[in-house]
């Protein structure tokens, strides 16, 4: 199972703490969803879906990142934030489907 070992990985991450996670099986694969906290900073999350299906021998992954403050940060910081999380969540699935 895919989503246990991605929930595994993402759970003991540095730089985000999972404060909600789901899972729901759909017709012809997956959907997960982790709304994560930034560790580093007060107020800055990321919620990312991901949808991953598998057809025959073929993986399919579609990853989407949703970056939200509290407060008021720039783009860039969001940016930055959501390139971390997205780098995290899609190493997990890489090592979780190397196994």
């Amino acid at each position: 199972q895919i989503y246990s070992c991605v929930r595994d990985i993402v759970m003991k991450d540095e730089f985000f703490e999972v404060v909600e996670d789901e899972y729901l099986d759909v017709v012809e694969g997956a959907l997960a969803r982790f709304r994560m906290l930034y560790r580093l900073s007060v107020g800055i999350g990321v919620e990312v879906q991901c949808y991953i299906a598998q057809r025959g021998g073929e993986l399919t992954i579609t990853v989407s990142p949703t970056a939200w403050s509290l407060e008021e940060v720039s783009a860039r910081e969001l940016r930055s934030v959501t390139g971390i999380a997205m780098s995290r969540v899609l190493g997990a699935i890489k090592l979780c489907t190397l196994k």
